[in-house]
Formats: C-alpha cells, structure tokens, sequence
C-alpha cells in the first residue's frame, strides 16, 4: 500500500492535469446543463480524491487533505443522486434549462447546515495533519450545500460554489498544487458565466415542498 501511495503522490501533477480537462469539461456541460455533465463530475471527483489521500507536504511527510477526501466521496454520492433528480426536473421543463425555485424550507436547512457545520468540521479537521484545517473545512461546508442545491438544480447553487471555491483555492495554493488551483480559478469564472446563462434560459419550477 505504501508503495502506491508513494508512486501515486510522484504523479500527482499529472493527475491535477487530468482533473482540470475533466473537471473543466465538466463544468461547461453544467452551465448548458447537459445530463452528461454527471459522468465528468463523478470522474473528476475521483481524481481529486485520490490526489487528496496521497497529499504529501514541503518537508516530504505524509499529508492527506481530508476535507477533500470526506467531501469528494460525499460528491461522487451526489453525482448518482443528481443523474436521478435531473431526469425527473428534464421532464418538467421539457428538456430546456431547468431552475428549482430555492422554499423556505431548504433555506432554513442550509443556513442550519452551513453555520453548525462549518465550526465542527473546522475543529475536527484541526485534530488531524490537515495543513489548512479552517479554510478547507468551511470549503467543505459550503460546498456539501452547494452540491446539493446542484442535484436539485437551484440558481443559488452557484453563488455557493464562487465562495467555497475561493477557500479551496487557498489550500491547494498552500501546496503548491497549481493545477487545481488553476481548475478552480476556472471554476470561479464558469460559476459566473452559469448564473448569467441560468437566468437567460432556464425554466423555473416551483419546488414541491
């Protein structure tokens, strides 16, 4: 096992270039909302995921970025759920853009997730040799909403995302990971472009709760 982690961590560069062409492609098929997008997430996310448990700090010590671990499992779950909940969502907007109106009652969970979520996980992450236990646990607690809010296809979803990006970045730039900081700076810019191309098109659905 020792020897994998070791020949994977020598590749990791080569692996943030292969997460950026797949996490890049999988964000422009999101804001044309195309059903594939999926497939390129769970892809991404595995890449990313595998590159956090290998993680290995300056001095050559054994690093993982468990935030990241925890949170790209939690989206490759996501992603399955997602393929689901988009079809049901396609079907009511007749295969256009579909946006899910955001009820009182979501808002309510999320603020709830976010504001007791975000302390815990911070303080949890602290316990381990994460090198930036804050910024990727309040990363992680935004991006856990924002995940949700994507497979139920809230406009909102990416305001969540521009934030939880910004913490993300400063981790993976403390580690001189730049490939996916380059990724991520993408991602800030394509969330941008994603809530302009949202509100053009998209259909509103009113939400069933």
């Amino acid at each position: 096992m020792e020897t994998i982690v070791l020949w994977l961590s020598a590749h990791s560069a080569w692996m943030q270039i292969l997460s950026l062409v797949t996490g890049v492609t999988y964000i422009i098929m999101q804001i044309f909302q195309y059903k594939w997008m999926w497939h390129f997430n769970l892809i991404t996310a595995a890449i990313i995921l595998i590159n956090a448990v290998v993680n290995h700090d300056a001095t050559g010590t054994w690093a993982p970025l468990w935030a990241q671990v925890l949170f790209n499992t939690y989206l490759i779950i996501m992603a399955v759920i997602g393929i689901v909940n988009w079809k049901k969502l396609a079907a009511q907007s007749d295969g256009k853009i579909h946006i899910l109106k955001l009820s009182r009652k979501i808002i309510w969970i999320a603020a709830g997730i976010m504001l007791i979520g975000a302390p815990v996980i911070c303080l949890l992450l602290s316990l381990t040799n994460d090198p930036k236990p804050v910024a990727d646990g309040i990363a992680m607690t935004i991006s856990i909403v924002a995940a949700w809010f994507l497979t139920r296809s809230h406009l909102e979803q990416w305001h969540l995302w521009i934030i939880a990006d910004i913490f993300v970045i400063v981790v993976y730039a403390s580690q001189a990971m730049w490939g996916l900081v380059a990724l991520y700076v993408f991602y800030i810019i394509s969330c941008c472009i994603g809530i302009y191309n949202w509100r053009k098109k998209g259909v509103w659905i009113e939400a069933g709760e």
